[in-house]
């Protein structure tokens, strides 16, 4: 599933590139490491590159995908605490083809129990990694200096992305699309891809979640869904039961930023979305995000974006029907 949903994503991507003139559209290879590789379900994948070939695969993509695995593999990967002894010749071929990648500057996204080859790689040891919570505990006995958490969402850490859940994967693939074509075309890309409510498809800040606070995620996931209501630190401290002193020593050390400051950035995160899938005047989308104020809306926002709502809108294209 992890695969196809990759070449479904940037399929419907390329038409739409193509459709309105930005080029050739995305090119998508499945490396594997023989060319007879069956996926879950018994069906034989398209492969078009062999890592066990016999001329070396060049790292020369911009983003890697590594999807999810299970069964004898996945058993046989975790069955030592010595790798990758264990695995044998094809660990190896695979950790130092992604190593190159990453260093050459690709972005990395692993999915679910994917996020084996993330660890094995080591490509950035302080990242905190999204697994399936079945795995967490199994994982961790395997890779003791790796954190691992049981998160639906995505988690972003330099260049390495890791996917709890194949909806977070697809959160992924729009952020990655949204960096390259901008959040107009990705929105348009998520439409296309018959995702309901497409603005609410991009989770967000997802930088500031490498961690393992549980009381901070808690009290993230609860903004996230609350962040248009009057919000105080008070609120807040409230909601996990914690002193104010410790709510905003805990959210800092575990997210980089200031409560409030969180709150403001969480709110511009979502009008910016807001104006590039919607008609909404400005107006609406400060009372949606929060802000009875619009000059204050306006200029928070352009303190966030060096840019006006207004400007944002133009530049990053109104999507409509």
């Amino acid at each position: 599933m992890s695969v196809y949903t990759v070449l479904d994503v940037y399929r419907v991507a390329s038409l739409l590139q193509q459709h309105q003139g930005r080029g050739a559209g995305f090119k998508v290879d499945i490396l594997a490491l023989t060319d007879e590789t069956q996926a879950a379900g018994g069906y034989a994948l398209p492969i078009t590159r062999v890592l066990n070939g016999p001329e070396p695969v060049a790292c020369d993509y911009d983003w890697v995908v590594l999807p999810a695995m299970e069964g004898p593999w996945l058993k046989q990967c975790l069955s030592s605490a010595t790798q990758p002894a264990a695995a044998g010749d094809h660990v190896r071929r695979v950790t130092q083809w992604l190593q190159g990648c990453y260093d050459a500057g690709a972005q990395v996204l692993a999915m679910s129990t994917g996020v084996y080859w993330l660890a094995q790689a080591q490509l950035y040891p302080q990242a905190v990694l999204a697994t399936h919570w079945a795995y967490v505990r199994l994982l961790g006995r395997h890779f003791p200096h790796v954190q691992f958490a049981a998160d639906t969402g995505y988690l972003h850490a330099q260049r390495v992305w890791s996917a709890g859940s194949l909806s977070a994967m697809l959160d992924v693939l729009l952020a990655w699309i949204a960096l390259s074509e901008g959040p107009s075309f990705a929105q348009q890309c998520a439409a296309h891809l018959l995702l309901a409510d497409p603005h609410l498809h991009v989770p967000t800040l997802p930088e500031c979640r490498n961690h393992q606070d549980t009381a901070m995620l808690a009290l993230q996931n609860w903004l996230d869904q609350h962040y248009a209501s009057a919000i105080t630190i008070e609120t807040m401290a409230q909601r996990v039961n914690l002193a104010v002193r410790t709510v905003k020593r805990r959210f800092q050390a575990a997210t980089g930023m200031a409560p409030n400051a969180y709150l403001q950035a969480l709110r511009v995160a979502q009008a910016k979305t807001l104006l590039v899938v919607t008609e909404q005047p400005i107006k609406t989308i400060a009372y949606e995000v929060g802000y009875d104020n619009v000059s204050f809306f306006v200029k928070l926002f352009k303190q966030h974006t060096g840019q006006t709502p207004g400007n944002w809108r133009k530049n990053n294209g109104l999507i409509r029907p």
